[in-house]
């Protein structure tokens, strides 16, 4: 049952039913499931069941595209996002300028955290009662103003890859300046197999009969237009002649603005809308990536981070990057013998000057207590053995209320193959061994 009458929750329109796949399984499996399924993306276990991935058709394509990996190499080796989870009991004019901004999927998750659902642009659209959009607007006053990606017919499917990036990308096929057919990356995925032809016609891979709207049909015809024949996108015409895509994403953005106009014209429903959006501000506030106290960013917010340059490091092969743990030596006696509140401003200026000491493309955060954690992208160890010996040199110099203070660093370099949790446990443990070696020093590689 939804939480508010007007609004159904994310609960309400996720699909539950959950196709998910190892992190250990390779590509070709992957592609196989996702075939069997009809899927452009597939959850991925990693293991953890208060943690998610997302793995999508565009990645696989791009990975055998551009030669950076094999069908036989698993995904845990081509690196993933995190799925982000939104709780089930959220109603759905909470999520959609969360889902026009950014994700094209969500988890849905349960008070306990289980991953329950998933919600996307298709279950979204799905939900939209056509009665409430106005009738009179056309698709063709929402087009895009980007141009559209078209192909001869004899073209090599090969050039199409590297248009299908995500979802709501597509490449029309032409004959003579006519669209006849549209390449997705779902259409892509039927023909990826081991040592297949990147030079065959994309006109052998292409869906066909192309469905087309013509630009004057309306914002109901579409949504209708759309659920009947579970399409993501729609190509409009004009005189046969092609001109443009509209996709969910559009349509989206175009239900959302009518639904607040509807609730500016109806009292309860605004009064709804207003709750609704106290009770989100408040959720963010709570679930928020700053620390408080020190306004650095929390551990959730370097873990987000450590996550996606792991990705970005598999992505693009490129230079690996460097993680440090850091230690206040004895905070606990500066507690003890100046209080509390000595010790939180301490806390204050040593945060102050881990932000001026690092340079503009680390990310810092208060890991937690009197640790804090700082990222280094696309650095090597010996680098940053030098940049983290300055720092600790400037915090030993520091003397916040005459205090003197010291601190322990442990550091290490991510190596392929490595997990997020495996890069940690070797940061803490040179910051350990740093520790018995008197302290106020740094332990690399």
């Amino acid at each position: 049952m939804s939480q508010y009458s007007t609004f159904p929750t994310l609960f309400d329109i996720a699909t539950q039913e959950i196709i998910s796949t190892p992190e250990r399984s390779t590509l070709i499996e992957t592609l196989e499931l996702m075939n069997r399924y009809n899927l452009h993306n597939v959850v991925v276990d990693t293991g953890d069941p208060k943690r998610w991935g997302l793995f999508s058709s565009a990645q696989i394509i791009r990975a055998i595209h551009t030669g950076a990996v094999t069908l036989e190499q698993r995904i845990v080796d081509c690196g993933y996002p995190p799925l982000i989870c939104l709780q089930a009991e959220e109603s759905i004019i909470e999520i959609f300028p969360g889902l026009l901004q950014s994700e094209e999927y969500y988890g849905v998750i349960d008070e306990d955290g289980t991953l329950v659902g998933i919600a996307s642009y298709t279950d979204i659209v799905n939900s939209i009662d056509p009665s409430v959009i106005i009738e009179t607007r056309n698709i063709g006053q929402l087009l895009e103003k980007r141009a559209v990606v078209t192909l001869e017919k004899d073209a090599p499917v090969g050039d199409a890859l590297l248009n299908l990036e995500t979802v709501d990308d597509c490449v029309i096929v032409v004959e003579n300046d006519l669209p006849i057919g549209i390449l997705t990356s779902k259409d892509a995925l039927k023909w990826i197999r081991p040592g297949w032809d990147d030079q065959q016609a994309v006109e052998h891979c292409m869906s066909q009969p192309l469905v087309t709207l013509k630009k004057d049909a309306t914002i109901k015809e579409t949504i209708i237009f759309m659920n009947s024949h579970s399409f993501k996108r729609v190509v409009v015409t004009h005189n046969d002649r092609l001109v443009g895509v509209i996709s969910q994403k559009e349509i989206s953005g175009y239900a959302f603005n009518h639904w607040a106009e509807v609730i500016r014209s109806h009292a309860n429903e605004l009064q709804e809308l207003v709750k609704v959006l106290e009770q989100k501000a408040a959720r963010l506030e709570l679930a928020s990536n700053t620390d408080v106290l020190t306004e650095l960013g929390n551990r959730r917010y370097l873990n987000e981070r450590l996550e996606a340059e792991i990705g970005r490091y598999y992505r693009y092969k490129s230079s690996s990057f460097c993680f440090a743990l850091i230690d206040l030596d004895h905070f606990k006696q500066i507690n003890d013998h100046h209080g509390h509140l000595v010790g939180d401003q301490v806390l204050k200026e040593i945060a102050a000057l881990l932000k001026k000491c690092i340079r503009e493309t680390d990310s810092v955060a208060r890991w937690g207590g009197e640790e804090f954690a700082i990222l280094f992208p696309m650095t090597e160890l010996q680098e940053v053995e030098v940049l983290t010996n300055r720092i600790r040199l400037r915090i030993a110099q520091l003397h916040p209320h005459g205090i003197a203070v010291s601190a322990s660093f442990g550091i290490g370099q991510y190596r392929e193959g490595e997990a997020m949790s495996d890069l940690l446990q070797k940061c803490d443990q040179r910051l350990y061994q740093a520790k018995a070696a008197g302290r106020n020093c740094v332990v690399g590689g």
